[in-house]
């Protein structure tokens, strides 16, 4: 048997077996995790444009959504840290997976 250092741990095959799959149900997780973020961001976005075309062509329109956008504003500086943090963590977890491949690093 093999071994291979993960986290620090040496463990046998079946133990890398484990920690593959465990990192294989994370990389899925963090990919979804960042895919539903990017949706959030992407929403706000099309709003945001919806909005600058109304203040270019209706500007009085603007005043009703006042609300609306006050609210996609604050939730984009919320959205954006988070969406940084699943990206880094997503970017990190593909890393260690790769590691486990043969010959990775």
């Amino acid at each position: 048997m093999t071994s291979q250092s993960i986290g620090g741990d040496d463990m046998t095959e079946p133990g890398t077996d484990e920690a593959h799959g465990r990192l294989v149900r994370e990389c899925e997780d963090s990919r979804r995790k960042v895919a539903g973020l990017e949706s959030e961001l992407k929403r706000i976005g099309a709003a945001f444009v919806e909005t600058g075309n109304k203040l270019q062509n209706d500007p009085s329109a603007v005043a009703k959504d006042r609300m609306i956008v006050e609210k996609d504003l604050a939730e984009l500086w919320l959205l954006l840290p988070e969406y940084a943090q699943a990206v880094r963590n997503r970017d990190k977890k593909k890393a260690e997976l790769e590691k486990l491949k043969p010959g990775g690093r």
